[in-house]
């Protein structure tokens, strides 16, 4: 709870309205500080010790060892800054100290795979030497590693922690406080409502509520489980195939980590590390964002019409009189927040703010939906709680930056990889991906977004793609992680709670975001897709992407009319990537292929109606 006040107090600048000014890492060990005591009392050093009573001796010391390590950092930073390059023993054993227990937090809030990745991080900054070839890099020594990563501000107090301890923080408590009101509530109605009696309805309502959902949190397994336990069963009873409703669960959730505003938290953060307005990072992934969920929803459309699955009875459907109270608290401070952020081009945070305070304004005016003192301060310290594995990755992940910083790791991996390409962008772009599919796997998104950043997207830079193509592209494909075997974390979720088998269940999941896989490809190539250039070509750019993203929807379901033979559905990904290319002659190909083609399947749609097997159906 402290932590989240101390941070609105922070957003607000109130420390400086008193008099009191500080440095940015005085105010992120702080935090750390804080984080450090409830990860101590909080996790137990091993699970079998879950739920027993009273701290054990030795988190005690844990406790005592991160604040004296932090609380140094609040009182002397202004000494530090200026003797930064000397080396002392006082520094040195404190921050030995400092970086053993943030590696212990992650550990036991976030299991072995990224400290695992950071330790090999900081033996690469002290052992360069002994790399080959390209890797090879002048190393630094125990002491002055030590010393840099855990006092200089770009190391563990850097980017990443500051965007945790600010911007994410105001997002997380305004989501909480919105599904406290109800609003959250109002999203799962909103899309039952809305898509509900349709054909395959909760598929398509898994989609609308996941992705409104997502954007507002930041995890995909949050959102599996969160949305999945309404849907999945829907999906089921009304006649999907359980492997492929938990796919849709996945995917749909997945989705809400690239879809502005908050995307993972990765959008902030990436305004940071390319030095971009956050709008525009926001109105560039709008772009992608809407191509895949487009080719979601069509997706799972076809697979219904294939299948001929019924609709959800309307009786089954909620009320729009009990979604009234909801849609008061999520329309007007979401419009709040979009008109900060696009209107008047306020600070994330500080928009974040406003609308979370018109929140407030809505919820005391409204007596249902007003929360008692107590029920407040519930909201608070969930909110504190739920912040602090995204505090403490983040702090390892300022580790990262540290090491690239001192050994120039960056700029070793992009020639690296530009070597490999042998100047090719297409080979390039499909190296990255690769790389940044293997990277995140198993990884949280900020995390996966801070390591991809750091050491694939500078390749891309260094081969001229904009800055911000560059850091969605790898982004991209670090998501798609989620829902790639073998790893595919968000399938491993959404399977079981299907009943289904997550590998096969990450199957479907791959197939349901095809888009995903080609979208980042073509934004590079194409800036249109990003809203970038002249209104007229990003319209006929939208316009024909999307038609292409419904072609390879089709194309994977295997079906449009009629069930698709395997000819033809290999005609339907070629006029699919001709219709995403945003050339002239491509669409005028693209756009005739398709007038063709549909002409030839209904004239031929008698013979292979829903049900006949002489079209070869999909397992969808």
């Amino acid at each position: 709870m402290a932590m989240v006040v101390i941070g609105i107090a922070d957003i607000l600048n109130l420390p400086l309205y008193a008099g009191v000014s500080y440095h940015r890492s005085q105010y992120l060990s702080i935090i750390l500080a804080l984080t450090s005591v409830h990860v101590f009392l909080a996790y137990p050093p091993i699970k079998r010790l879950a739920g027993q009573t009273g701290a054990p001796w030795y988190d005690w010391i844990c406790i005592a060892g991160a604040l004296a390590c932090n609380v140094y950092i609040a009182v002397t930073f202004a000494d530090i800054t200026t003797l930064m390059e000397f080396v002392n023993t006082e520094r040195l054993v404190l921050g030995g100290i400092g970086i053993v227990l943030v590696f212990e937090m992650v550990r036991r809030t976030a299991g072995m795979p990224l400290i695992i990745v950071v330790a090999i991080f900081i033996l690469y900054a002290v052992y360069s030497d002994y790399f080959p070839d390209i890797l090879y890099a002048r190393p630094a020594s125990w002491p002055r590693a030590v010393t840099y990563l855990y006092f200089d501000p770009s190391g563990l107090y850097g980017a990443p922690l500051g965007v945790m301890a600010g911007v994410v923080l105001a997002f997380v408590l305004f989501g909480n406080l919105l599904f406290a009101s109800g609003g959250g509530q109002f999203l799962t109605d909103l899309s039952m409502r809305a898509m509900g009696r349709y054909r395959g309805g909760p598929a398509k309502m898994s989609i609308l509520s996941s992705s409104l959902f997502g954007t507002m949190t930041g995890s995909a397994a949050a959102n599996v489980a969160f949305t999945g336990m309404v849907t999945i069963p829907l999906m089921k009873r009304v006649g999907y195939r359980p492997a492929f409703a938990g796919g849709v669960e996945a995917v749909a959730s997945s989705g809400g980590l690239l879809a502005p505003p908050v995307m993972g938290a990765a959008a902030f953060l990436m305004a940071e590390f390319t030095e971009i307005p956050y709008s525009e990072v926001a109105l560039a992934a709008l772009g992608p964002a809407l191509l895949y969920y487009i080719a979601v929803f069509i997706q799972v459309h076809l697979v219904a019409e294939r299948e001929n699955l019924p609709n959800v009875k309307p009786e089954d459907l909620p009320r729009i009189e009990s979604m009234l109270r909801g849609a008061l608290m999520f329309v007007v401070p979401l419009a709040i927040l979009i008109y900060c952020l696009f209107v008047k081009f306020l600070a994330p945070d500080t928009s974040v703010i406003y609308a979370t305070a018109a929140l407030l304004l809505i919820m005391a005016a409204v007596n249902r939906a007003r929360l008692r003192p107590r029920e407040l301060l519930g909201v608070i310290e969930s909110t504190g709680r739920s912040l602090v594995q995204p505090v403490v990755i983040a702090a390892l992940a300022g580790l990262i930056l540290g090491v690239v910083n001192i050994t120039g790791l960056g700029s070793t991996l992009s020639q690296a990889l530009i070597l490999m390409a042998s100047d090719a962008l297409p080979v390039l772009l499909v190296f990255t991906a690769f790389a940044s599919i293997v990277l995140g796997m198993g990884m949280p998104a900020v995390a996966i977004y801070i390591l991809l950043a750091v050491l694939v997207a500078p390749a891309l830079q260094e081969f001229g793609i904009e800055p911000l193509a560059a850091h969605l592209f790898i982004y991209y494909f670090g998501i798609m992680s989620y829902v790639t075997p073998p790893m595919a974390f968000a399938c491993f979720v959404s399977g079981p709670m299907a009943g289904a088998d997550p590998f096969r269940t990450g199957i479907e999941g791959m197939k349901l975001s095809v888009v995903a896989y080609v979208a980042p490809f073509l934004f590079v190539l194409y800036p249109e897709l990003l809203l970038v250039g002249h209104w007229l070509d990003v319209v006929i750019a939208m316009a024909t992407a999307i038609a292409g993203a419904g072609c390879l929807a089709a194309a994977v379901a295997g079906f449009i009319i009629r069930r698709l033979h395997w000819l033809e559905r290999l005609l339907l990904v070629a006029v699919g990537l001709a219709l995403m290319t945003s050339e002239t002659f491509s669409d005028v190909i693209g756009v005739a292929a398709a007038l063709a083609l549909w002409f030839w399947l209904s004239k031929t749609r008698s013979g292979r109606e829903p049900g006949d097997s002489s079209g070869k159906p999909s397992t969808g």
